[in-house]
């Protein structure tokens, strides 16, 4: 696995484009390897690596946001940042 942000993968989208049509704990109970894999691990790279930049932004920024319980991640990355990049 990368110890750096790559971006998200197809297999990131194509779980995003499941969770549209199956948007129930059990999906994703049966996903969750896919989930902590394709999505939760990329976030966490991701705000590794943007944390110094927003700790130069706002000294005042504590420690950088985790990625939570893993369902409310999912639901939450989908209805907002799917949504706003048109690809929901």
């Amino acid at each position: 696995m990368p110890d750096c942000f790559e971006g998200f993968s197809m297999e990131t989208l194509a779980f995003f484009a499941a969770v549209k049509f199956n948007n129930n704990r059990e999906f994703l109970n049966e996903n969750r390897d896919l989930f902590e894999r394709a999505v939760k691990r990329p976030l966490v790279l991701l705000a590794q690596e943007l944390a110094p930049v927003a700790q130069e932004i706002d000294p005042l920024t504590g420690e950088p946001a985790q990625v939570s319980q893993w369902y409310s991640s999912a639901m939450l990355l989908f209805l907002h940042g799917v949504k706003r990049l048109g690809l929901a």
